[in-house]
This record gives C-alpha cells, structure tokens and sequence, in this order.
C-alpha cells in the first residue's frame, strides 16, 4: 500500500509497529533499515487510519483529507473512513464530494443515526432545505429532548414555508431552553406572519427581557 508520508510519519509508523513487527535479524549484512523490517498493508492501513480520523476529530481538516483520502482509494469498502473524508470535505468546501460520501456512509451504516444528523444539518447550511427537512424530522423524532434537533427541525420547517409546523418545533425547542431569545424571536417573526399579533408581542417582549438581562 504507497501511502505517501513524511518523515515523522514514517518514523511514528515503525514505533508503532514495534510491538507486532514481523521482520527478523539474521547474521548477515543487512542493507538499509527497510530491511529489518516487514510492515504489512493492514498494519499501515491501521496506523493511518487512526491518524486520519483523529485529525479529523481534532477539525483538523487539510490534514484529515489528505490521509483519508488515499485510505478511501485503496479501501472504498470502509464506511467509517467515508464518513470523516465525507465531512472533512465538507468542511474544505467540497460540497459534491462530501455530500456523496456521508451519503454512501449513511446506506452502509443506517445504525448509526449520527450521520443522519450530520446530513441534515449539512443540507440545512448549504440551504438545500428540500434533503435536510426529512433528515431533521427523523433526528428530532428520535431525540425529543434535544433542543438543538427541535431547533434545527424548525429553521428547515420555515425555510420550506411551512410556519405551523415551524412553530411547533420551535415551541418544543422553547420548552427546553425556555431562555433562549433567539428561538424567541423566530416564534414571534412566525407568529406574526400567522395573524397571531398578541403571541408574538408575547414572544419579541420576553426575547427583549432576557436580551436585557444579559446585558447587565
């Protein structure tokens, strides 16, 4: 497997492998350190592995996609691996990219609802409310205590025009931040457009209470 590496790389790759390495001494001369030593592809593959999705963790992005990348090429089959290339893509601009991968991630991994949430938050920011919407309502369906899913259901529920159930997430939302102004503010904008003129002076007076409050 030709990973490209630098020298710390290469040197991290061999400490690593220390423990398991196959290679022997014998009695005679050996030529060069490359020799000594027989590190397989599964033991690279792991090694850089490891590296790559830590990076990515850390959002260290550039760094993530440069070794993921070459992991995706040699080893398509390894959902994890589409996943963090998928996002770090995202995250560099690459948005066709990134999309397709947490896409195929997804079909390979429909346990992990994670990457559902991943998506469609991705959907929403790139404003493709259309794939986001039933993403987000799958997510906020299966986690009815998180205000941030509520949140995000509700922004994709008003950017595809459609104010009553917006007000309901958002509602779901304020129940369980029930301080939060912003969310505030976005009920009284949609009450408002509603006809519902006294739940949204309801709504911007108590947004301008807490703004106040925080502001002392």
């Amino acid at each position: 497997m030709n990973i490209k590496m630098d020298l710390s790389d290469l040197l991290g790759l061999y400490a690593k492998s220390l423990v398991t390495i196959t290679g022997r001494l014998s009695g005679q001369l050996i030529d060069g350190f490359h020799n000594i030593f027989q590190i397989d592809d599964d033991q690279k593959y792991e090694y850089f592995r490891k590296k790559g999705v830590a990076y990515a963790k850390q959002r260290r992005y550039h760094q993530a996609a440069e070794i993921l990348q070459q992991l995706y090429t040699a080893r398509p089959e390894d959902a994890e691996i589409a996943l963090y290339l998928g996002i770090s893509k995202l995250k560099l601009g690459d948005n066709e990219s990134g999309f397709e991968l947490l896409e195929e991630a997804r079909k390979a991994l429909p346990e992990n609802d994670q990457i559902g949430v991943i998506l469609g938050i991705a959907y929403l920011q790139a404003e493709n409310y259309t794939l986001a919407l039933p993403l987000l309502m799958h997510t906020a369906k299966d986690n009815p205590e998180d205000f941030k899913a509520q949140y995000r259901l509700g922004q994709a529920y008003d950017k595809t025009k459609k104010p009553a159930q917006a007000i309901t997430a958002y509602k779901k939302a304020i129940e369980l931040e029930p301080n939060n102004a912003k969310v505030l503010r976005l009920l009284g904008y949609l009450y408002d457009i509603q006809g519902d003129k006294e739940e949204a002076a309801n709504c911007f007076k108590k947004a301008i209470e807490l703004e106040e409050e925080a502001d002392i």
